[in-house]
């Protein structure tokens, strides 16, 4: 068996990224059709379909991704943004349901968009751009007859801005800011000159996410962990700004939505990374879980909350299991009726050669338990190599949905543990603050313990273990080469933090003062910066390391690759860097992932896997 070829029986990786997903659902006013996005063509294009199941069509054909669609309230039009070469200045389009009159609503590509939907009577379009200055956000109202916009809200504060939801009567628009990862406001905008009104006045960092009108717009609903440790559902009123808690529960929430009428709410429950699905009847005070509902993720990646019907009686949302790619599902909600309509095929991979992975849990450095989804391979008939998958983020989770290199190194008979190390989300406030600036050392310490634990485990070869992740995860890879280089047999980057000052210094302007919050400022902490980035102690890493990165990423820069992938071939330390011009942050485009994930496998197997055995046999 050569270093490209899987295991006898399993699949090639090509068919694991064949798999297609579908997300991001949208209903037609009527509550006839459903548009969604779908990789079918290799990137993200909308697709459109009966809302009972039936044949999808095509809607979108261009040569780009779609990265957000949305349903006019009133006619079947859809608005969507498309970025170029994965660089994030998202731009505002509009086109049929049927694929025809496409048209371009923003011109500034260099700039974001935002697309913030479309007011009640489908007039007008909210979205927010950074088009004035790259570090700040301002707020514009669009008119989608003719063209017109107007700024209606010059923000002067670095962060992020989140157009939310328009007041029943198209008057106003809900906004979130983000300060950082985990400090957020709510401001109410007047659209007609009134100013941007703060909801949400706090001290230190607060969640204040997905803001929504409640009935009549004289309430506004979110998700908060103000004064708590987990976030719950308040209510805010808008006149008296008095708070009330409108549910609480022991673990904590994602995601929020209210129906078209603000009669009725829904969020996800997050239980270790898993969800489940609620919904409240505000006027009643029926609540319901939604029933049948496997163990899996509701919209996994695109951060989108699930959508309500015109009547507000069907839910959709993207939905994915650990064995199963996101799949559209609608909810039924009074009738109880929930299950897929959308089936993408699996590409010949049998059922039974997917993992179902375990949660467990193992003991860090200062005795903190850290929990982990550990996906053993059943097909493992000798102790054999191991994976542990580092999350992006930091402020995100390793959750139970389908990653499909995971599961074809499952696959192999390489066992994966995805940890959620200190600073993970979804295990309360003080848990995800652990890793702040100067404590950001004990996450590192974490990744390492996972790999003890792994050692610890009968069926694993302690002499075979890599680390592998993305995004911050690709930070945390680098991390544990250098502070532990005997433990790992290889490392993969991907699109990972090597410098954290020269991240800062280049990374997109609007993103500098939310990232600060988070690793530490350039002005306060430039030394601890220093000495925390594993660029400052590259000569520790003496591991075969393979880095992938876009040379278009706008959140981690591709000199980051490219000045950890210099030193090592200085020192003469296996390193594979692989740098694709038309990707971002990340690999999106199919023909990117078929060429970079069998590299992937191809230096796992040659490094840990059957061709490194047989190599460190020789």
């Amino acid at each position: 068996m050569t270093p490209t070829e899987p295991a006898p029986g399993v699949p090639s990786i090509e068919r694991y990224l064949h798999i297609r997903a579908a997300v991001q659902p949208s209903f037609s006013p009527d509550g006839s059709r459903l548009a969604f996005l779908t990789n079918i063509t290799g990137d993200n294009q909308i697709w459109a379909m009966p809302s009972q199941g039936g044949w999808p069509e095509q809607v979108t054909f261009g040569a780009e991704r779609v990265m957000r669609a949305a349903y006019s309230p009133v006619e079947r039009r859809l608005i969507f943004t498309r970025d170029a070469g994965g660089n994030e200045n998202a731009q505002i389009f509009t086109i049929g349901d049927d694929g025809s009159d496409e048209r371009r609503l923003t011109f500034d590509d260099g700039a974001m968009h935002i697309l913030g939907g479309c007011a009640p009577n489908g007039r007008s379009i909210a979205f927010a751009a950074n088009r004035r200055d790259r570090a700040v956000y301002d707020l514009y109202a669009l008119d989608l007859e003719s063209g017109a916009e107007r700024m209606v809200w010059e923000n002067r504060e670095s962060g992020i801005m989140i157009p939310q939801a328009f007041s029943p009567d198209g008057l106003r628009v809900l906004v979130s800011f983000s300060h950082n990862s985990m400090n957020q406001d709510v401001f109410e905008v007047d659209l007609d000159g009134g100013g941007a009104r703060l909801l949400t006045a706090h001290a230190g960092d607060v969640r204040h996410e997905f803001p929504a009108y409640g009935p009549g717009g004289e309430a506004v609903y979110c998700l908060s962990d103000q004064d708590r440790e987990l976030a719950a559902v308040v209510r805010i009123d808008r006149l008296s700004l008095e708070r009330s808690i409108a549910h609480e529960a022991r673990s904590d929430i994602d995601y929020l939505r209210a129906s078209p009428s603000g009669d009725r709410l829904v969020w996800a429950a997050n239980q270790d990374g898993g969800h489940q699905l609620l919904s409240l009847d505000l006027i009643t005070g029926d609540l319901r879980t939604a029933p049948d509902l496997p163990a899996g993720v509701i919209s996994p990646k695109d951060l989108v909350p699930p959508v309500f019907s015109g009547d507000g009686r069907r839910l959709a949302f993207a939905f994915t299991t650990p064995r199963r790619a996101a799949e559209i599902w609608v909810w039924e909600i009074e009738a109880g009726v929930i299950g897929p309509v959308t089936h993408s095929s699996p590409t010949g991979i049998p059922d039974a050669g997917l993992v179902e992975p375990a949660l467990i849990r193992y003991r860090s450095f200062d005795g903190r338990e850290i929990p982990a989804w550990y996906f053993r391979s059943a097909a493992r008939r000798e102790r054999g190599p191991a994976v542990v998958y580092a999350h992006g983020g930091p402020e995100s989770q390793a959750r139970p949905q389908f990653l499909p290199e995971l599961q074809y190194l499952a696959a192999q008979g390489i066992a994966v543990l995805a940890p959620n190390v200190r600073g993970s989300t979804g295990y309360g406030k003080t848990y995800a603050h652990l890793d702040d600036v100067e404590r950001r050392p004990d996450a590192v310490a974490d990744l390492a313990y996972a790999g003890l634990w792994l050692r610890e485990q009968p069926d694993v070869d302690p002499a075979r273990l890599a680390v592998y992740g993305a995004s911050y995860g690709g930070f945390m890879v680098l991390a544990a080469l250098v502070r532990d280089p005997d433990l790992w047999a290889a490392g993969v980057d991907i699109c990972g933090i090597g410098n954290f000052v020269t991240f800062l210094e280049n990374t997109g302007a609007y993103r500098r003062s939310v990232r600060e919050a988070e690793y530490g400022s350039l002005a306060k902490h430039r030394q601890l910066l220093m000495q925390i980035s594993p660029a400052n102690a590259v000569d520790r890493i003496r591991t075969p390391l393979m880095i992938i990165h876009g040379a278009n990423d706008p959140r981690v820069p591709v000199g980051e690759a490219q000045q950890i992938a210099a030193a090592l071939r200085e020192r003469g330390v296996p390193v594979e860097l692989l740098i694709y011009p038309d990707e971002g942050h990340g690999l999106v485009r199919l023909r990117n992932r078929l060429d970079a994930y069998p590299r992937i496998a191809a230096f796992l197997d040659g490094t840990i896997g059957a061709g490194g055995r047989r190599s460190q046999q020789g």
